[in-house]
């Protein structure tokens, strides 16, 4: 049994494409700008540098903007940095759970989870790109398997 709450984010593997791109013009930034002999060079070094560091920032921001706690009794969704959108729900209105991942998303464990409650129309969260997602859907699975009510024998 985990340890309540258990917090999770978006994955940064899902942007590690982006995240590398970013630090090879920080790098190559770097190297213009110690090898550079006219001034227009150095000008296009700190425009590369700052790219790249904008780059990371959004990316970093688009990580933190998202993130779910799970609780004894319920999920928490939170959503934004400087305006938040709260969702919470509680075990017992879930009525599915679903977890999808590519090949290379089981390799970097994190995926897509979504979570349903009945009578709405599509899923009530949508968690794309979260780190260890086939824990979150596993966690949410056996709590709603818990709160489900008993049926009674015939």
């Amino acid at each position: 049994m985990p340890d309540y709450p258990a917090f999770f984010r978006r994955s940064r593997m899902r942007y590690f494409f982006l995240y590398s791109l970013s630090f090879a013009l920080i790098i190559f930034a770097i190297w213009l700008y110690d090898s550079a002999t006219q001034e227009n060079a150095y000008i296009i070094a700190w425009v590369l540098a700052l790219i790249g560091l904008a780059l990371i920032s959004s990316l970093e921001i688009l990580i933190r903007y998202e993130r779910i706690t799970l609780t004894e009794h319920e999920i928490e969704h939170r959503e934004g940095l400087l305006s938040k959108k709260v969702m919470r729900i509680n075990y017992h209105s879930i009525s599915n759970v679903n977890l999808n991942q590519t090949l290379i998303q089981r390799l970097f464990r994190f995926g897509d989870v979504y979570v349903d409650t009945p009578g709405g129309a599509g899923y009530e969260i949508v968690l794309k790109s979260f780190s260890d997602a086939a824990k979150i859907e596993q966690l949410i699975a056996a709590k709603t398997k818990h709160h489900q009510p008993h049926s009674k024998p015939e």
